[in-house]
């Protein structure tokens, strides 16, 4: 809320929420989990709105901690639409299809049909419908991904970093198959021509006779010090170890075993009678296994009551963390929570203190039960003229 009762306007200029994203962008590593910003992270972002560092309002109050929060939160939760449009999950929206070059792509023949998507709720995709969000990189760069490894997909990058694992890992392998073979040709050309006594002196005794200490100095050690790897993966250094370990074990000259005396001839012993045809009752019959030990054998244990109650349990069990991975964080209309009740009750207080209209009043509890999280936000706002600046946030198709 600004001076005098006068409520910060984020939708006059763009700039303002251009310039607040931007500055989130450059502060990232101090944005935490991406969700509430820290106390200090607000102020600093308040203070250069008011230095004109990000830009001075040109309607509405100055922007405070409070309302930057507010705006934040909005901007987070448009960036997760646009991702659920993306992936094609957006509740409500099976037949558009967006993209960052076209947005929704609204032909003349399915205007009508926008106007009626956009009146169920869904007035914030508005701006994109036929081209894309521009800070949408910038947004999705800010925030922090949901994922966490190194074979995660990224949705803005396209590709995951595990498939340039797997052209990096195939190209080390290739090169060093090239190594070995070029080491396997030069070695077949020169091995002939040294005698067996005088092994030791030879390219591959010297290899092998270097101390520990002066491993870092020999052709396998400087594969793997970092300024000879060229770009290649640690696997490739292991490759070419494991080659060369091979080729000398293959060339290690095998001392003289004594010879073993003839074995006494075998005596044919008699053949053994053929198995007998399989009847239906043998066809029929499983042969029994010594491996098998679950649960439900009765060849070598005996399930219990109790014990078998305990793995109907266990599936049950099973089943309910499945469904509530998939749906404990959606909300429902049918099982209302604290916050939505909340959120209701004070939209009909300010609705009693003249700040909003019934109809505004009857959208925003539309809104509260299909997204929990502008609930929240709205609890959060302290009397009716933050909330009633919030609700033309949450309503953008609405003047009042």
């Amino acid at each position: 809320m600004g001076r005098g009762g006068e409520a910060a306007d984020w939708t006059s200029d763009p700039k303002d929420s251009e310039n607040l994203i931007r500055f989130f962008h450059r502060e990232r590593q101090c944005l935490g989990d991406g969700v509430n910003p820290d106390k200090q992270l607000l102020n600093d972002a308040a203070v250069l709105h008011a230095c004109k560092i990000l830009g001075a309002p040109k309607h509405g109050g100055p922007k405070t901690p409070d309302t930057i929060r507010s705006r934040w939160a909005t901007l987070r939760k448009l960036h997760d639409y646009i991702e659920q449009a993306l992936q094609k999950n957006y509740p409500g929206a099976s037949g558009w299809t967006y993209t960052h070059e076209l947005g929704f792509n609204v032909t003349p023949e399915s205007m009508d049909a926008w106007r009626t998507f956009l009146k169920a709720g869904n007035s914030h995709f508005k701006p994109f419908t036929n081209k894309g969000w521009d800070l949408w990189e910038v947004m999705h760069e800010t925030l922090p991904t949901r994922a966490k490894g190194k074979y995660v997909f990224n949705a803005a990058s396209g590709r995951s970093s595990r498939s340039q694992a797997h052209e990096d890992l195939a190209q080390s392998l290739t090169q060093s198959n090239n190594d070995s073979q070029s080491s396997e040709t030069s070695s077949q050309s020169s091995a002939p021509s040294q005698p067996i006594s005088n092994w030791s002196q030879s390219d591959y005794g010297s290899s092998q006779s270097q101390p520990i200490s002066n491993w870092s100095q020999s052709d396998y050690g400087r594969s793997q010090s970092p300024g000879d790897l060229d770009g290649r993966t640690d696997m490739s250094g292991l490759d070419q170890l494991g080659s060369a370990a091979l080729q000398v074990s293959q060339r290690t000259p095998s001392t003289t075993q004594p010879t073993a005396p003839p074995l006494a001839p075998v005596v044919p012993t008699a053949p053994a009678p053929p198995a007998p045809p399989a009847t239906p009752a043998n066809v029929l019959k499983r042969a029994a296994s010594d491996e098998t030990d679950g649960p439900w054998s009765n060849k070598h244990t005996k399930t219990t009551g109790p014990e078998a109650i305990m793995f109907l349990g266990r599936g049950v069990m099973d089943i309910g963390g499945a469904l509530r991975e998939c749906f404990g964080n959606k909300s429902s209309g049918l099982s209302p929570t604290k916050e939505l009740l909340q959120a209701r009750k004070l939209a009909e207080e300010d609705e009693k203190n003249k700040y909003i209209t019934s109809d505004v009043r009857l959208r925003l509890s539309l809104l509260f039960g299909r997204d929990i999280s502008a609930a929240d936000a709205y609890i959060a706002e302290g009397d009716g003229f933050n909330r009633t600046d919030l609700a033309r946030i949450l309503l953008p198709d609405l003047f009042f």
